[in-house]
């Protein structure tokens, strides 16, 4: 796992020019992870960020063993636990930034030692939504970025019209786009070259689906049936 992890981290910082490289942990031993993290900041360098999302999956001894060991070459670590009090507690034993998904201001206030909150265009109100999150995280003192969920090119274009919008969103978003095989919309897939993306200058949101493409998936679906990226073809 690790030397496979890191191999997918050069190639995919070498094709993006990404200053950022995030990867998940927390379903593997913990030893696993710990040497995860070390070959993919081998493999990328000092000059590249690493960040990891546990999504919720470590116990708070495990976490604290992987913090202890690789924490110094994170520059932060998404939800490690399930509490949002444990992910205080540890961002205060280690100094690592911690993220999460809550965008509750209410809720957060009450954590101050989180750093960063990552926010769904989904689920937080569409882009302007996500701006007003963004503004709000700002004032509380956070940072917020988007996450991603592995959308087509629908969805990948509201999240990339939302990072040139937003003055607040100074830290790159998530993007899983290199994971579509085929994003349904007329035109070149918008990848993230040189560091960034650049949507085209067409009206809205810059796109138009691919409708031959949406039926070739529909068809699919209709004599298949419902299944994710992670089932066998």
């Amino acid at each position: 796992m690790p030397s496979i992890m890191a191999g997918i981290a050069k190639q995919q910082v070498a094709a993006t020019g990404a200053s950022i490289f995030e990867f998940k942990v927390g379903r593997h031993p913990v030893e696993t992870d710990i040497e995860t993290v070390a070959a993919v900041h081998e493999a990328v360098g000092p000059s590249v960020s690493l960040a990891v999302d546990a999504n919720l999956g470590m116990r708070i001894d495990d976490a604290r063993r992987f913090l202890a060991a690789a924490g110094h070459m994170l520059a932060d670590v998404e939800e490690p636990v399930v509490a949002l009090d444990g992910m205080q507690r540890l961002r205060r034993d280690f100094g690592v930034p911690v993220s999460t998904h809550c965008t509750d201001p209410e809720k957060i206030v009450h954590y101050p030692a989180i750093d960063n909150l990552v926010g769904d265009i989904n689920v937080d109100g569409g882009i302007g939504g996500c701006m007003r999150m963004a503004a709000i995280a700002a004032s509380m003192g956070r940072r917020f970025w988007l996450r991603s969920n592995g959308e087509t090119g629908i969805g990948w274009a509201p999240l990339c019209h939302f990072g040139m919008a937003c003055e607040e969103a100074d830290r790159s978003a998530q993007s899983l786009i290199t994971w579509c095989e085929d994003d349904l919309v007329d035109g070149p897939v918008w990848l993230v070259r040189d560091g960034g993306v650049r949507p085209s200058d067409k009206p809205g949101l810059g796109i138009a689906l691919d409708e031959d493409a949406f039926e070739r998936y529909a068809d699919l679906y209709r004599r298949r049936g419902a299944f994710t990226r992670f089932d066998a073809p």
